[in-house]
């Protein structure tokens, strides 16, 4: 039963004919866990607490860093190096003493999921790895309840709700892991867009706990900011979903290597590239035998770059590089010289070699990707400073 403080505090909320006492009633015995305290999850938590969901679960392994505080709105500047479920516990406490918070700070994996989620209703899905998030779909085929999921890329968005009743679930629509697509840090995002999107995101759990309205099972919701044009496709459920089908027991039973990222449609099997390793680089530098080219934006090169490199932002390369522009800059930059094209991750300098191996390898130009970009450089060299 609701006291008389919790009657005050949501009576706007009961106000509505579609929650009333008995959804409000249901939305306090409700327990709903949010995987991520980023981006996505800040305004979700922030919400489903303001809303009195009575227990929420928050996993994250991460610390707060000062770059999260352009869209992590759950954190604070004096907050940077805490631990991230700390510091969206110690926000969600100060917004609802009412509720009950349950952290886990650590890895969603195949070895815990089970345990996890199964205590849940509902799991919202704040995260931006792959192989995190074909976990977190299995877990929740197993424990039999959905996940509010979204993802987001600089100003575009998708959200839906997986796993609901006979609805499809995350490996109907990704029945195979996406090439390699970039992570938030690496093509940027605009700070509104998970604030948006993640309340999004809080209102589709709202409306599943309180049992009121129709949510984004069998739907995605396309969000572009550019335009502020919203537009709904269907999401079917595959016939031939092994997760569906009934051949899913445990996690683990089927694949879930992924890399980072945000989930975009399914692309082919990529070009292999050749990679290098710092160390290997360390000793070309040294030698002064190699051509460095850093393919991040302006501001990521003046903030810190590899000896001796050259600015060459990915940006710059036009589709496929048709009228050859950024080729030529390379070339004359290599001297003949073997290339190394790096960035923040090894994502996009994988993308650029890739669009350029072929011509590279017809004028006998050798070309490699540093493996692990300069947060590898960064983790053998703490004091290098990486955007």
């Amino acid at each position: 039963m609701l006291t008389q403080s919790e009657l005050l505090r949501y009576n706007r909320n009961m106000k509505l004919t579609e929650i009333g006492l008995e959804g409000q009633e249901r939305l306090r015995s409700s327990r709903a866990l949010v995987l991520g305290a980023g981006g996505l999850g800040s305004p979700t938590l922030l919400y489903l607490a303001a809303a009195g969901v009575g227990t929420i679960g928050i996993i994250d392994e991460d610390v707060v860093d000062e770059t999260n505080l352009q869209r992590q709105v759950i954190h604070r500047t004096d907050q940077v190096g805490l631990k991230k479920v700390d510091s969206a516990a110690d926000a969600i406490r100060r917004l609802n003493p009412h509720i009950t918070i349950k952290k886990y700070d650590k890895f969603l994996n195949a070895e815990n999921a089970e345990e996890i989620v199964s205590y849940y209703d509902i799991v919202i899905d704040g995260c931006d790895n792959l192989t995190t998030r074909y976990v977190l779909n299995d877990a929740c085929k197993i424990a039999g309840i959905p996940f509010v999921y979204a993802s987001i890329y600089r100003f575009e968005a998708q959200v839906t709700v997986f796993g609901l009743d006979d609805g499809p679930c995350y490996r109907c629509l990704f029945p195979e892991q996406p090439a390699d697509v970039p992570t938030c840090g690496d093509a940027g995002v605009l700070g509104t867009l998970p604030g948006i999107v993640g309340c999004m995101q809080a209102t589709e759990a709202i409306k599943y706990l309180a049992g009121f309205g129709e949510l984004l099972s069998g739907r995605m919701l396309n969000v572009d900011l550019i335009s502020h044009e919203y537009d709904h496709v269907n999401v079917p459920r595959r016939a031939d979903c092994p997760a569906c089908n009934g051949a899913l027991e445990k996690v683990g039973d089927l694949p879930t290597d992924a890399v980072c990222g945000v989930s975009l449609p399914v692309a082919t099997e990529p070009v292999a590239v050749p990679v290098i390793s710092t160390t290997a680089l360390r000793k070309k530098i040294s030698a002064g035998r190699a051509t460095l080219i850093d393919v991040r934006d302006n501001y990521e090169f003046m903030y810190s770059h590899l000896p001796s490199s050259i600015s060459l932002p990915m940006t710059m390369m036009k589709k496929n590089d048709a009228n050859g522009s950024y080729l030529e800059k390379v070339l004359s930059s290599a001297r003949g010289e073997e290339v190394i094209f790096y960035c923040k991750s090894g994502i996009r300098s994988r993308n650029v070699l890739r669009a350029l191996k072929d011509k590279l390898d017809q004028r006998g130009i050798a070309a490699s990707s540093l493996q692990g970009g300069v947060l590898q450089w960064q983790r053998e060299n703490p004091d290098f400073p990486v955007l």
